[in-house]
């Protein structure tokens, strides 16, 4: 009878700490899906205002087209339908694990777009997308295979696996990216493997990324810069702004405080090229604050030598081609385009009134306001205008 008693009350014993720690697992999920919820956001779209009409019975496209603007002023069209094919690839590497999700395979897929005719001189485009999308949703929205069909480019998008990242966002804060490992690893063996599948030896390669996509570009330009030939950050965070979650969801919502992290790497790599950049930004967003954009711009300036020996973050910005646009289609934006004869140019588009969201994207689908400008068409415009052959580091 006393050995029942006891043995009962083991058994009470073990399944109270049982529920005590299910109930304290549960409350640890719970506070770490609520971090992250905030340090993610939620899909913003621009300030609510009516949208400009076209006069009667004419098309916004057909308007744009009467009037002769710049494909960076036209607005979003209707969904393209996409001419070339999708592939689907897997990339692994040895230094792929990352620090904040060691259980994360080593490896991503990614899709590759090739349009139905390559081009004689075919170039290359990575695009990175944010949190809460995909390869296919970050295609779709921007449009960017329909600019990829007319200039015969193949278009590389790699994909964030769900055991990495509940949110599909790109681990920009983990200190193994910041190390060219990682995930920057893997998109590194992705560009090398459609390289070698293309026989691209010497062909520009460019890489784009939008928010968390933007802050992995970020870190891959000034870690891989010889493999890159111009680099588009839309909505995106400068190289070391975080290495940790909390961290990241600070600088966010106030901005990176510094470039220390990227100013130490150009120390340590004075004979790396510099790198044409555009940074794109709207002015009212409120999940990637726009001072990001504002120290972006400075990163590539330090970085392509425009500040001589003075701290990147104070340093008295070059002169600098300002351009004012209003389109009565899209929102107003300001262009900057810092330019200086032996240096890599630096442009800034920033957006005035727009969220976070893809610029002239298709709407349809989050993160995307499709009020111009066409920032697909601005980076395309960019890419080709710096685009110069290169040879690719072993």
């Amino acid at each position: 009878m006393a050995t029942a008693r006891k043995q009962s009350r083991k058994t009470k014993w073990r399944s109270s700490w049982r529920k005590w720690f299910s109930r304290a697992g549960t409350l640890v999920r719970k506070w770490v899906h609520r971090v992250l919820k905030i340090a993610v956001g939620k899909p913003v779209r621009s300030p609510a205002e009516p949208a400009p009409q076209a006069p009667p019975h004419v098309e916004p496209q057909a308007q744009d087209a009467a009037s002769n603007d710049s494909a960076a002023t036209k607005t979003a069209r209707s969904r393209p339908r996409e001419l070339g094919k999708w592939t689907t690839h897997t990339a692994a590497a040895m230094t792929g694990g990352l620090d904040f999700a060691p259980l994360a395979p080593p490896s991503r897929d990614y899709r590759v777009y090739e349009p139905r005719v390559l081009d004689d001189d075919p170039r290359l485009m990575v695009v990175l997308h944010g949190c809460r999308q995909d390869a296919k949703v970050i295609a779709i929205g921007t449009r960017l295979n329909e600019h990829a069909d007319k200039r015969g480019w193949p278009v590389i998008y790699p994909e964030q696996k769900k055991s990495a990242n509940k949110y599909n966002c790109w681990n920009w804060f983990d200190s193994a990216n910041m190390r060219g490992h990682g995930e920057s690893a893997l998109i590194i063996a992705m560009h090398d493997a459609m390289r070698q599948h293309y026989h691209l030896d010497d062909a520009p390669a460019f890489l784009a990324g939008m928010s968390a996509g933007g802050a992995l570009a970020s870190i891959l330009a000034l870690r891989f810069p010889e493999r890159w030939a111009a680099v588009a950050i839309h909505s995106g965070l400068p190289f070391g702004a975080a290495d940790d979650p909390f961290a990241a969801m600070r600088v966010m919502k106030e901005g990176a405080k510094n470039l220390s992290a990227a100013h130490t790497l150009r120390v340590r790599s004075p004979e790396a090229p510099g790198l044409p950049a555009i940074i794109l930004h709207g002015s009212a967003d409120d999940v990637v604050d726009r001072r990001n954009a504002e120290m972006l711009v400075r990163q590539f300036l330090g970085w392509n030598g425009y500040f001589g020996d003075d701290a990147w973050e104070t340093a008295k910005l070059p002169s600098v081609d300002d351009e004012h646009v209003d389109t009565p289609y899209g929102h107003p934006y300001v262009l900057r385009r810092y330019q200086r004869k032996g240096l890599a140019p630096v442009h800034e588009c920033e957006v005035i009134g727009m969220g976070h969201a893809w610029a002239g994207g298709d709407e349809s689908l989050p993160f995307n306001d499709k009020l111009g400008p066409d920032a697909s068409a601005l980076m395309v415009e960019f890419f080709s205008r710096v685009a110069k052959p290169q040879a690719v580091a072993a």
